[in-house]
């Protein structure tokens, strides 16, 4: 899960991207021209916040910003649950993705045989037109998709 806090210091603007995963913290700040990125590996004996907190004293990171991270995690949102949320968002696009791409070629070739029996019910060749539309409804199909 990632999470984005900005503060505006007079003229100068910080931007703090945090990405919590199960083992590591990925942290990106940006102040003025001064830009640092770190990957922090968790341990199960400390917090989040205590990690955090080295990386905040070795960049010089404010305490508004300091305080607005503190309170983020103080919020006890679940990133565990955020991540599965992330997955399965990304997981439903997928799939009706290539569900309409599916759709999409089985109409256009349905459509062309339907189109070519009646064409060859109409006229009495029976193969010619079916087999035309048949070719004609998968070419269709590919051109779409």
């Amino acid at each position: 899960m990632k999470q984005k806090f900005t503060i505006s210091l007079n003229k100068v603007t910080e931007n703090l991207e945090l990405g919590f995963e199960e083992k590591w913290i990925y942290a990106h700040y940006k102040k003025g021209a001064t830009e640092k990125t770190a990957c922090l590996l968790k341990n199960d004996n400390k917090s989040e916040g205590e990690y955090l907190d080295a990386f905040f004293e070795d960049n010089q990171v404010s305490e508004e910003m300091k305080m607005e991270v503190k309170n983020f995690l103080r919020s006890g949102i679940s990133h565990k649950d955020e991540h599965w949320n992330e997955f399965t968002n990304f997981l439903i696009k997928t799939l009706s993705l290539n569900m309409v791409f599916g759709i999409t070629i089985a109409l256009c070739v349905f459509g062309g045989y339907r189109l070519g029996a009646l064409l060859d019910n109409r006229y009495g060749i029976y193969p010619t037109f079916t087999l035309i539309g048949l070719f004609f409804g998968i070419g269709i199909g590919a051109i779409t998709v």
